[in-house]
């Protein structure tokens, strides 16, 4: 994972991280179903706020990006955010490509209607490998 802060004018930061990092990191646990998957699954991997918060950078807006460029802007201060997790683990697996891995921006859809809706679906963005801090 490749994490960039270009909300700084001064000097842009990128920090690489491979998965033992993130997997060092404090884990939390989704267990929910997807529109994208089958049945419901247990989903493991580190807060996208936490991670944020724990490389210092303390900007407002993302951007989140998969392998495939396909990409997502939205702003952090949402109470939303604050349960969406970068995931690297699926049912206790490593996530292949084949399963929208290896890393996928995910939110507890199960949890509240408020995250089953076309902006939430179009943030859960699967083969994640970039996130910019761009405000």
């Amino acid at each position: 994972l490749e994490i960039t802060d270009i909300s700084s004018r001064e000097k842009e930061v990128t920090i690489s991280l491979d998965l033992p990092a993130l997997d060092a990191m404090a884990n939390q646990e989704i267990v929910t179903s997807t529109i994208w998957t089958n049945g419901v699954n247990r989903f493991e991997g580190v807060r996208l706020t936490e991670l944020l918060k724990n490389l210092n950078l303390t900007g407002n807006k993302v951007r989140v990006t998969a392998i495939n460029d396909y990409a997502v802007e939205f702003a952090l201060n949402e109470r939303l955010n604050d349960d969406a997790i970068v995931a690297f683990r699926m049912n206790g697996e490593p996530m292949s490509r084949r399963r929208k891995g290896p890393l996928w921006l995910l939110y507890p859809f199960d949890q509240s209607a408020k995250y089953r809706t076309e902006t939430i679906y179009a943030r859960a963005v699967w083969q994640l490998n970039r996130i910019a801090v761009i405000e």
